[in-house]
């Protein structure tokens, strides 16, 4: 090692317990995309929430891919689903390494760009990837009927470049994803969607919980946030 230059972004999740331990995803990536899948596992808002919150707090530029999208029976609740990420100006591809759809547009935006995938155990990751790039062939493996809870694949971070240009840092699947408890703070200001509104709060430390004047509680109550996502803004507030 000759030097080491500084990192100009990273991507980091949490350990559980009282003395969190950083756990670095990624350094020096242009986007993040945030991989799950509509079924198996079953897509979960909750998670692309901590990641939108932790991709706003690193600056990097969220992409939202909804995979398994073959599985799916009713198109209304899927864009029913992510309307709301659609909404606030998220980039959402809806993708199926079996069927094709998306995968030409997610092609264009990996073009030339440093990316990083992140998310869900058995989503897919990996049949995205190998259908992206056939000669890497990355393992993958069946989802479970039982508990629809992904195997993890894919077991270290690793670094490859892209024949159409730019790169591709995979990541392990996971589970679920821990914020900072000092991030209780700033989640009020970097759950997605909230950013229209705090600064019209009455109260620059604004919780959006139970304060007079707050502009996210006005715009819940007049449908312009999705209660669901509101919901989940308490749970993470409450559970970092």
């Amino acid at each position: 090692i000759e030097k080491i230059i500084e990192r100009k972004n990273s991507l980091t999740r949490y350990s559980t317990g009282t003395f969190q331990k950083d756990i670095v995803i990624a350094a020096n990536i242009d986007q993040l995309v945030i991989t799950t899948s509509w079924l198996m596992p079953r897509f979960k808002a909750g998670l692309v929430d901590r990641y939108l919150i932790l991709a706003a707090k690193h600056k990097i530029d969220p992409i939202l891919v909804v995979n398994k999208v073959d599985l799916c029976e009713d198109f209304e609740e899927l864009e029913e689903s992510v309307a709301y990420y659609r909404q606030i100006g998220c980039k959402v591809i809806l993708t199926s390494s079996v069927s094709g759809k998306g995968m030409d547009e997610l092609k264009s935006i990996l073009m030339d760009k440093d990316s990083v995938f992140s998310g869900h155990s058995g989503a897919g990751k990996s049949s995205l990837i190998n259908y992206l790039e056939p000669g890497i062939e990355l393992l993958t493996a069946e989802v479970s009927d039982y508990n629809e809870k992904g195997k993890h694949t894919t077991t270290q971070a690793v670094l490859l470049p892209w024949s159409f240009g730019g790169h591709l840092l995979d990541t392990p699947g996971i589970k679920t994803i821990s914020l900072h408890q000092d991030d209780v703070d700033v989640i009020p200001k970097l759950f997605p969607g909230f950013d229209e509104y705090y600064p019209q709060c009455k109260f620059r430390d604004c919780t959006h919980t139970q304060e007079i004047g707050c502009a996210v509680l006005d715009a819940v109550e007049r449908g312009l946030i999705d209660p669901e996502r509101y919901d989940s803004y308490l749970g993470i507030l409450n559970s970092p």
